[in-house]
């Protein structure tokens, strides 16, 4: 693995990848071609002073220290035309002085080959044909000399015009093939921007679809609480209304006395505190809450049960609680929990009402570790 790191980090210059596919296709070449290049380089110059040619002995270290310098310059600056520019410049020396040296039975030719290809790839259709048509007059040029006066090249002049035909047959071949990269880029580019806008279009669809959700939640929500409060406010209402009954009746017949009346004024402040109190109740559970804390859970089945009981028994339900730890703690937030409580013990509302159950009854139980809550 530690390997295979150290190779990517060879072939991927610069701290971030690469903005474009091909940008980052051609970091990776440019740096393999340096890695590659080099080594050989090496064995051709202890070749050459072999042999004695201490001239193409230089030319190679400078080629050598070009491409290493390079390398370590990629590191730092990513100027992928700088770099793939020092490459091409060592290719090019490279094949000029084979047109001298030749190679193992006169087929360094070979060699060639690999420099439209090479150019086109790393600099684009337009740099690389300044440099393919440089090689391209190099070869031509040595070959009218060669005609007119004696050149000690390793290539008889037949060579080198075959050798400048078929590279501008393989620069077109080149080219042809660019041309066709080029247009599946420009087709994989526009894909893609179609594609962003396909996904933003359906992302901001379903943030509306979300939100509609929401909202729909929240109505349904607020209908529920509106039906609690309803059924808590029922009892209170009625009292009130009853106390107030008697007291129009009892001021014509004169049979309302001090203390009667104070009673009747204190029974009906009780009622409005009951009534106070279950909004405060309400306004405590709809109240957003992110404050995370250790509570016990015998508090929110107390506050959920402060507020659906009354609908629950109006329907005829039973409900119990069996707390067997009240000491049984949690830690976040306490109005989630009254929720899903809420949630559970509506849902066995309905359910039980749907089916006709007879004695339908809902129970709450938290189990002796404290670890369970059951809704049955």
């Amino acid at each position: 693995m530690q390997t295979h790191s150290f190779i990517l980090n060879l072939l991927q210059s610069g701290k971030e990848p690469a903005t474009l596919l091909w940008d980052a296709k051609r970091i990776i070449i440019i740096n393999f071609i340096i890695l590659v290049a080099v080594p050989v380089f090496i064995l051709f110059t202890y070749l050459n002073i072999q042999h004695h040619q201490i001239i193409f002995a230089q030319v190679n270290i400078f080629i050598i220290v070009l491409l290493v310098s390079t390398f370590i310059f990629f590191r730092f600056n990513r100027n992928i035309h700088c770099a793939s520019t020092a490459i091409l410049l060592s290719l090019l020396l490279t094949h000029i002085v084979t047109l001298f040296q030749g190679g193992i039975a006169n087929t360094g030719f070979f060699w060639f080959f690999f420099f439209p290809f090479f150019a086109i790839m790393l600099q684009g259709k337009k740099h690389g044909l300044y440099w393919i048509s440089f090689l391209l007059l190099s070869i031509l040029g040595m070959y009218v000399y060669q005609l007119q006066n004696p050149l000690k090249l390793s290539y008889e002049p037949i060579l080198l015009l075959i050798l400048f035909i078929s590279l501008s047959i393989e620069s077109i071949v080149a080219l042809f093939v660019e041309s066709v990269r080029m247009k599946y880029d420009l087709e994989l580019q526009a894909f893609n921007h179609s594609l962003k806008e396909k996904v933003a279009i359906e992302i901001q669809r379903n943030q509306q679809k979300e939100q509609l959700m929401q909202q729909q939640s929240k109505m349904a929500a607020m209908g529920e609480m509106s039906n609690y409060i309803a059924h808590q406010w029922k009892q209170p209402l009625s009292v009130i209304s009853s106390i107030t009954a008697q007291l129009r009746l009892k001021v014509p017949l004169e049979a309302l006395d001090n203390q009667a009346l104070v009673d009747d004024l204190s029974k009906i402040d009780k009622q409005i505190q009951s009534m106070s109190k279950t909004m405060i109740d309400f306004n405590n559970f709809a109240k957003p809450n992110s404050h995370k804390q250790s509570f016990k859970i015998e508090e929110s089945i107390e506050e959920c049960l402060s507020m659906i009981k009354p609908l629950i028994e109006s329907n005829d339900i039973t409900i119990t609680t069996e707390i067997l730890n009240p000491q049984a703690t949690v830690f976040g937030q306490q109005n989630f929990l009254t929720q899903v409580l809420l949630n559970l013990v509506n849902n066995a509302k309905d359910a039980l009402l749907s089916d006709n159950i007879s004695n339908p009854s809902i129970s709450i139980k938290i189990n002796k570790e404290g670890n369970q809550l059951e809704v049955s």
